[in-house]
């Protein structure tokens, strides 16, 4: 029987749509409002959770991805970026690095060494891109695949990108298992279709 131990932070006109814990901090991301839109959390006292800091992106943010220093963060597209490297080594005043624009959404990311696997909403080109993040402050695209749909998901693990994405385009895959030894020329080596279905 889980106990709700805390909680109690609101955001006037805008909801909770993303999280991404790591050590003592929680990362949420909410829809578009006045005044930040990653939120940072201090969870060390899971009864009295406090936001200790945040950024304004100006738009919702979708996903998040947390390694070392940075927040890697995708939102709803705007002008301007629409992949964000947020430094958050002060987590009290966080500063955008970086970023690529895409110019459309981007709804998942996954962090594996030097690279960003960022997923789009489809669109003419890639619905998987790779980013070289090497730079935090200059990131570059390298690589990216079109799968013909809205990548919802992702994870990586080894030499292998594992993709979910919006199943609406049938007879095309759902899932896919994604080779991505080259980042230059990453390829799909096997796939399941879920008839319609969002993985």
């Amino acid at each position: 029987n889980p106990v709700e131990l805390g909680g109690g932070i609101t955001w006037a006109s805008s909801a909770a749509i993303s999280i991404y814990v790591s050590g003592k901090y929680a990362y949420v991301g909410t829809t578009a409002a006045a005044g930040s839109d990653l939120h940072i959390i201090d969870i060390s006292n899971p009864t009295n959770p406090i936001e200790v800091g945040g950024i304004d992106l100006s738009t919702g943010v979708q996903t998040i991805y947390v390694s070392g220093k940075y927040a890697y963060v995708g939102v709803n597209s705007v002008a301007g970026n629409d992949f964000h490297i947020i430094d958050i080594s002060n987590p009290v005043s966080p500063i955008s690095v970086g970023g690529v624009d895409v110019s459309t959404d981007v709804n998942a990311v996954f962090v594996s060494g030097k690279y960003a696997f960022i997923g789009i909403t489809s669109s003419t080109g890639n619905d998987l891109q790779v980013i070289n993040i090497s730079n935090p402050a200059s990131p570059t695209t390298a690589g990216g695949i079109d799968l013909l749909n809205t990548v919802k998901s992702i994870y990586v693990s080894g030499k292998y990108a594992y993709v979910g994405t919006n199943g609406t385009a049938d007879p095309v895959s759902d899932f896919h298992i994604i080779d991505i030894s080259s980042s230059t020329a990453i390829s799909v080596v096997g796939s399941e279709d879920f008839s319609n279905d969002t993985v």
